[in-house]
């Protein structure tokens, strides 16, 4: 999402949909934003966010949205979440 600057900041398998071609589709743009500057609002679900997002510290969005989809991938292959 980095080609203009958006960020999902809610990236989760429930926003993931996929249709009968293997088509990958986002839905839930509620928490996006632009992001050419650090970020610092609070936001998304927790169990699919970066720990500075936790921390309420400013933050790059494309990096959280790369830490959510390690998570989705994590989740994926293990079943789990990486993080109790």
């Amino acid at each position: 999402m980095t080609k203009k600057n958006v960020t999902h900041r809610d990236l989760k398998l429930e926003n993931i949909l996929v249709n009968a071609n293997m088509d990958i589709k986002l839905t839930d743009f509620g928490f996006a934003t632009y992001s050419a500057d650090q970020l610092s609002a609070y936001g998304g679900t927790a169990s699919y966010m970066a720990p500075e997002v936790h921390e309420r510290k400013k933050y790059d969005g494309n990096a959280s949205d790369v830490f959510s989809l390690g998570v989705i991938l994590f989740l994926l292959v293990i079943g789990n979440f990486p993080f109790p």
